[in-house]
């Protein structure tokens, strides 16, 4: 059975901006050399804690998917601070074939709690690569349908991701 790899910090407390907020999700390919690495696993999660730091530094919360070499990500924060770390994440030799997906105003946040959520749906996961792929689809559907349907393909990312945190909170306390 494989098991899932879920990474999340919680704030102490939410973030409150008078900036405008904004969402930007995109695809990207995890470089060959990348996913060949010895523990890509390992790295992908320091990966991950390397990014929790920073975007807690710059208020930008969100979600990461990571199945078969393709990642998902959605990122929100003050438009600036996203905007400015997409051209970061553009720029790294980690990902190639980005593509971005949507990037539109919000009014409040809805990953607050994860300054940056990672669910890898790898060969160690639990969770169904299908959901992965349902997800992708949902969301490049969406891109076609206007800022409504991907906010509802982004809503359902979320209880994805609230499902398996609550799930494993079950397991934990049960253990």
């Amino acid at each position: 059975m494989e098991t899932v790899h879920v990474v999340t910090t919680r704030f102490r407390k939410a973030h409150v901006s008078d900036m405008p907020l904004s969402h930007l999700i995109y695809l990207s390919n995890a470089a060959p050399w990348f996913v060949r690495m010895k523990n890509f696993e390992a790295k992908l999660q320091a990966l991950c804690s390397v990014a929790r730091v920073a975007n807690q530094k710059r208020r930008v919360t969100g979600l990461l998917l990571y199945n078969s070499g393709h990642f998902l990500q959605v990122l929100e924060g003050e438009n600036e601070a996203v905007t400015k770390l997409f051209e970061k994440i553009r720029i790294d030799l980690r990902h190639d074939g980005i593509v971005r997906l949507a990037h539109y105003p919000i009014q409040e946040r809805v990953f607050e709690r994860w300054d940056m959520g990672l669910l890898d749906f790898g060969s160690q996961s639990e969770l169904d690569p299908e959901l992965f792929h349902e997800s992708l689809a949902s969301l490049r559907n969406a891109a076609f349908g206007g800022v409504q349907s991907i906010r509802s393909a982004v809503l359902s990312l979320l209880r994805v991701f609230q499902e398996h945190e609550r799930m494993q909170t079950l397991a934990e306390s049960s253990a």
